[in-house]
């Protein structure tokens, strides 16, 4: 019993781009979800180009979580309701320093 009842509304107003996804079941949405984050999160972490806003964001990741608390037989180790920060860009230049930086 994986059906969602409910229409799902994606609006990117800033290209004018609406996609209304209706009667997707748990599972589909589970990995629709992990591949607009997980696409989302490198445009922003790493490219510092995001295509969404962070309010957008924050939604697809809030439902997301909602739906693996739902569904948690449908929650898998490479969620990115699992990953805690990312690689650092590789445009920022690596430095010595004079005194060590360590941890407070």
């Amino acid at each position: 019993m994986l059906k969602i009842n409910r229409k799902y509304r994606i609006i990117n107003k800033k290209k004018k781009n609406y996609k209304v996804l209706i009667n997707m079941n748990a599972k589909e949405r589970i990995n629709y979800l992990k591949k607009i984050i997980n696409k989302n999160s490198y445009l922003y972490y790493i490219k510092q180009n995001p295509e969404i806003s962070d309010k957008e964001y924050d939604i697809y990741f809030r439902e997301l979580i909602d739906l693996e608390i739902s569904h948690p037989d449908l929650k898998d180790a490479d969620s990115p309701t699992n990953r805690i920060g990312s690689e650092p860009s590789s445009e920022f230049e690596t430095i010595t320093h004079i005194e060590p930086m360590l941890s407070l």
